[in-house]
């Protein structure tokens, strides 16, 4: 498998050209055919950026990840693409052979469904925002690798998320009080 290997703002090395290739030419292992796979190193401020994208027939998986140190960003990525690549394949393994949908399996009768308290608060973060477009939004959920993001939007100074819509393109949820 030909990996591309590509810099933004940054000299790819030749060292840092084999290790890329050696770790996500290790992914291919995964699958029968591998139709292209790329990695793009950038530094922007102090971070050591790598984004890379493996495309298989029927699928393309890509992650990112940034550090203070390049070789400490590709493997983030290696690991982040590798941990997308066990699910898609456990996923589909379990549609094939399962016949319980979601992989659920019904409670006995003598158990008592597990069933979650709606309404309790597990677990609550405090995070700061800063005013930003929705493009740098989406550039710094890509950057964070999460399906959503919370940031007060530069256009109209209010609160807004971004998400991950199932077909993979981007929703903006812009709330007003009524």
């Amino acid at each position: 498998m030909n990996v591309l290997v590509k810099g933004k703002n940054v000299k790819v090395t030749p060292a840092m050209r084999t290790y890329a290739e050696q770790k996500v030419g290790h992914l291919a292992h995964y699958f029968d055919r591998v139709l292209d796979a790329s990695v793009s190193m950038s530094i922007e401020r102090n971070w050591q950026i790598v984004d890379a994208s493996i495309t298989v027939p029927g699928e393309t998986f890509s992650a990112a990840d940034r550090s203070q140190d390049m070789y400490a960003s590709v493997d983030g990525v290696v690991d982040k693409l590798t941990a997308q690549i066990t699910k898609f394949k456990e996923r589909r393994t379990k549609r094939g052979h399962q016949s319980i949908r979601d992989g659920e399996a019904p409670a006995a009768e003598d158990e008592e469904p597990l069933v979650p308290q709606v309404g309790r608060i597990t677990r609550r973060k405090h995070f700061g925002v800063r005013p930003m477009a929705p493009e740098d939004a989406a550039q710094e959920m890509k950057d964070l690798g999460h399906d959503f993001f919370i940031f007060v939007n530069a256009e109209n100074e209010q609160f807004a998320v971004l998400y991950r819509r199932r077909d993979g393109s981007l929703g903006l949820i812009d709330p007003y009080l009524e």
